[in-house]
């Protein structure tokens, strides 16, 4: 295995499963608020509200396998040793260029998703 396999997997789980919740629940908002479902377009929107949040939540996770990839050590002294040196706000260096890269992937794909559902899935 390689360094940062755990923490990859620490990361990608926790993203996916929050992704996938946060959009469901924006689409079941906009189909209570509006009556119907959204368009493609509206789906690639609530696809990327849904990659923010899911980024803003796991970007630690990230900033610690990227470090234990370069540097090696475990996931708490990893941890321990960017907080002590730069503080807590390091744990969120790179929230622009993660994000964006996320919304990029994430907001076509769940859009996509939405349509292969269905019109009324989940509704």
């Amino acid at each position: 295995m390689y360094a940062g396999y755990f923490a990859t997997i620490g990361r990608d789980i926790p993203y996916t499963a929050l992704q996938f919740s946060v959009f469901e629940g924006l689409d079941n908002l906009w189909y209570r608020s509006k009556g119907k479902v959204p368009s493609f377009v509206q789906s690639v929107q609530l696809g990327a509200m849904a990659a923010v949040v899911s980024s803003a939540a796991t970007l630690p996770i990230d900033v610690l396998k990227s470090n234990i990839m370069v540097s090696g050590g475990t996931l708490a002294s990893t941890a321990r040793s960017i907080v002590a040196a730069r503080g807590v706000g390091a744990l969120y260096s790179g929230f622009p260029s993660y994000t964006a890269i996320n919304i990029a992937k994430w907001s076509v794909s769940m859009a996509v998703f939405r349509s292969l559902r269905g019109p009324d899935a989940g509704h």
